[in-house]
């Protein structure tokens, strides 16, 4: 028999907690190849390629190959040693096992329960329990001045009491006694204690806050009361696992006071069936909630789980285990149980991976925390042809997520200028900090034409080059030095009387497992060419029409995510036209990146600055305003924002890379010609400035170039 949790929460008329319990890349992949050579020595080499089947044609051809294969990973999958984790099928479905590899401590983030309370006691629980760190216990004094006498562990809004604990008071139902401890245990039961199960956060802290009695009742004086204690105690997330037909301003606004302070607020669909488009459930529906439907094993969507647009992502919400509210006295005799289903058990699954999340990249906002874990997701459309575009992002997924994101910690870049025209043709590499690491003069000193610079792994041994070109005015030599400026090759990229100029970009462009140098004619027709490292053309074509005569700039990324890079190109003049093409010359796409009146031609770069696995392209006027624009590959425009005053009218250099390390690229911007030479770091699509200094001396106003540089 079934049992079902129906509670009413107050005049928001919530319909219950949702839960109940049955008895009993994309990009140019790098592959990691091992070659046994013909003297019998065996060694590994990277080699970049769209298919495992071509980098292993690729590694063939290399000299002394004789026999070439896959090297295959082996490693460890965290396995808890709590007795139950068997009974946990939801954990291993969203890779929690591959994540817990990379980390299980998220001790330093707090995720507040919002419920009918928490078993503060629970064996499974008690390690991973809130702590007030300013309270004196039983001393019966606000110590902390937050209004809430010896709030220890939580707050009690509906006994109005510091124990957050289930209270069994007449009338309370069982579901609704442990409904709330339910879904603590699975964010955060303790993991590898060998007790029970484990939480999807080893280790956390649970702010409880009872906002529900043991009926699941409550209203939304209770909810704000709750939410608001919950931000100023610390959390960084806040589960709300119930849901009701009435909308509440009061608590739209809390919530969204809560997301102002970086809080992340997610919560439960509910379990009605409801398409929430026609039939909107709170608080899922509220703006700054990250809504989260119920799928099965088989990531086909719960029969009971609500749908719709107020759906962010989805998680596994079927006969799910958890820790329960434990007093035998009661006859409450079980600390876990399984059985468990509904959208209140799916939320905590997400609330447990944005935990471990966080805590693996505490610098990340709220925003890029919920958009990492809906671009993340497993696309499950196609087993829900119903229900497209109803279940949000996906399934959750964290299994390579923590890899990643730590991946980006591990590799260290920093930002290459040089000035965009008439001065010494000096490149710098900068800190993050906008500390010099590194200085050279490309060709002459007295070449001061304006310097494009690029970098990249020409001869795909794990070392840098840096590139440089000079614009019109000079002729088209393209320099090629290591990373401390040591000039190691050089050669014409067009005919040597050419004085128009070049542009550049770097990246494998032809899945040979090294970077080409990419270059474009900075005026006159364009004339794009491929070479290697020595200056062996590879190939080449024209881009835009035959009449065109206005010159490009160029970047380069898989901007479909097809595991090929694409060479994106600019006009640099008469319009603000963006074009996609293979290595061939076969156009994919144009679009036009600012509107009709706009005559200027546009600076271009190439970042996954959204974290969704696919290059955007990133846009600046060469002259005009300092504005910046973010377009998907078909055009779509994602974000703008103005990388300067809006008095500056020489224009923005643009480029991207992931300069926080926190694995989603940023903007790098340079100012035009007329203004200081200042570089700003925009953090991917959330404007926020995180970098700023001046690349030369104040009174320098040639603009300047920007380019990032792989140093560790």
């Amino acid at each position: 028999m079934k049992k079902y949790l129906r509670p009413v929460l107050g005049f928001l008329v919530i319909t219950g907690f949702f839960i109940f319990v049955l008895p009993a890349e994309a990009k140019t992949n790098a592959y990691d190849i091992v070659i046994q050579q013909k003297n019998g020595n065996i060694k590994s080499e990277k080699i970049k390629a769209p298919t495992l089947s071509q980098a292993l044609k690729i590694a063939k051809k290399l000299p002394g190959a004789l026999r070439v294969e896959k090297n295959i990973k082996y490693k460890t999958v965290l396995i808890p040693n709590d007795p139950d984790y068997s009974l946990q099928w939801g954990l291993s479905k969203i890779g929690a096992p591959i994540a817990w590899d990379t980390l299980t401590d998220a001790s330093s983030i707090t995720v507040a329960v919002l419920d009918s309370g928490v078993d503060i006691t629970n064996p499974d629980l008690a390690d991973n329990i809130w702590l007030n760190p300013e309270e004196t216990s039983a001393n019966s004094l606000d110590d902390d001045v937050n209004g809430y006498i010896d709030d220890i562990h939580g707050w009690n809004f509906i006994e109005n009491s510091n124990d957050p604990r289930p209270q069994v008071t007449e009338g309370a139902t069982t579901a609704g006694i442990h409904h709330g401890t339910v879904i603590a245990g699975i964010i955060g039961a303790r993991g590898n204690n060998g007790l029970a199960g484990t939480g999807t956060a080893w280790n956390v802290k649970i702010l409880p806050v009872r906002v529900l009695d043991s009926t699941g009742s409550g209203d939304t004086v209770t909810v704000a009361k709750g939410i608001t204690y919950a931000v100023n105690a610390g959390a960084k997330i806040i589960n709300l696992s119930f849901v009701g037909s009435g909308t509440s301003p009061t608590l739209a606004a809390t919530i969204e006071s809560a997301r102002k302070a970086g809080v992340l607020v997610i919560a439960a669909a509910g379990n009605e069936n409801l398409d929430l488009d026609t039939d909107p459930q709170y608080p899922v529906c509220y703006s700054g909630v990250v809504g989260v439907a119920s799928v099965g094993e088989n990531d086909v969507k719960s029969t009971f789980s609500n749908y719709g647009s107020c759906i962010d992502i989805s998680a596994p919400g079927e006969n799910i285990y958890s820790t329960l509210f434990y007093q035998p006295g009661k006859n409450y005799t079980e600390t876990n149980s399984d059985g468990w289903y509904g959208t209140s058990v799916a939320s905590p699954l997400v609330a447990g991976a944005a935990a471990l999340l966080e805590a693996t990249a505490p610098n990340l906002t709220v925003d890029e925390i919920e958009n990492i874990l809906k671009e993340k997701a497993i696309d499950i459309s196609s087993l829900n042809p119903d229900y497209i575009n109803s279940l949000g992002s996906g399934r959750l997924s964290i299994e390579n997520l923590l890899v990643q994101i730590k991946a980006a910690q591990n590799q260290k870049i920093n930002i290459l200028t040089s000035p965009q025209a008439g001065d010494t043709p000096k490149v710098r590499e900068y800190s993050k900090a906008g500390k010099i690491q590194n200085q050279f003069i490309t060709s002459s000193s007295k070449n001061q034409k304006g310097v494009v610079v690029a970098s990249g792994d020409l001869d795909a041994n794990g070392q840098m080059e840096i590139v440089t070109a000079f614009q019109k005015g000079a002729d088209s030599t393209i320099r090629v030095y290591d990373k401390k400026g040591d000039q190691l090759t050089s050669f014409y990229a067009y005919a040597k009387s050419f004085k128009g100029g070049v542009s550049l970009a770097i990246g494998d462009v032809n899945a040979d497992g090294k970077d080409e140098i990419v270059t474009g004619t900075d005026t006159g027709k364009a004339h794009i060419r491929i070479f290697d490292l020595n200056g062996l053309l590879i190939s080449q074509f024209s881009a835009f029409t035959s009449s065109y005569s206005g010159g490009v700039r160029l970047a380069i990324g898989d901007v479909n995510a097809d595991g090929k890079n694409e060479i994106i190109i600019s006009k640099a003049s008469k319009e603000p036209r963006v074009a996609i093409y293979d290595i061939q010359g076969k156009q994919a796409n144009s679009f036009r990146a600012f509107p009709l009146k706009i005559k200027e031609g546009l600076n271009i770069a190439a970042g996954d600055v959204n974290g969704d696995g696919k290059i955007e392209i990133i846009v600046g006027l060469i002259k005009g305003s300092p504005r910046v624009r973010v377009f998907s590959d078909s055009g779509k425009l994602l974000s703008e924002l103005l990388a300067y005053d809006k008095s500056q009218t020489g224009g923005v250099n643009v480029a991207s890379a992931d300069i926080n390390s926190d694995g989603i690229d940023d903007i790098i911007t340079g100012t035009g010609q007329g203004a200081k030479p200042e570089i700003r770091v925009f953090r991917n699509l959330t404007k926020q400035r995180i970098v700023k200094f001046l690349a030369y001396t104040l009174n320098s106003k040639t603009g300047v170039r920007v380019a990032s540089i792989v140093v560790k």
